[in-house]
């Protein structure tokens, strides 16, 4: 299971920290912390499908989220999904050479 497929299925936990940030009242916090399942989702299915222009918004997307990173555990979680995009590029790339 990729690492985006797990962090799908583990929806529930998202939906408590969107809780846990607005009970902090971060607002604005939780909406550049917290990753939409709607990003992931999209990231997911370029990979799957190969889609080049989709592919390079994930990486521009991955890099956003790399630099606001400001736990560790955030930052390897967002170098794992960096890593599955670029192969992903790269196996395109390489494929059509």
């Amino acid at each position: 299971m990729s690492q985006i497929s797990a962090i799908l299925a583990k929806r529930e936990f998202f939906n408590s920290h969107v809780c846990l940030q607005q009970l902090r009242g971060s607002i604005m916090l939780w909406a550049v912390l917290m990753t939409r399942f709607k990003e992931l989702a999209r990231i997911q299915a370029a990979i799957k499908h190969r889609n080049e222009p989709e592919l390079r918004w994930a990486a521009e997307y991955c890099q956003m989220r790399l630099r606001i990173a400001t736990r560790k555990d955030h930052a390897k979680y967002w170098r794992g999904i960096q890593r599955e995009v670029t192969d992903a590029l790269r196996s395109l790339a390489s494929s059509t050479a």
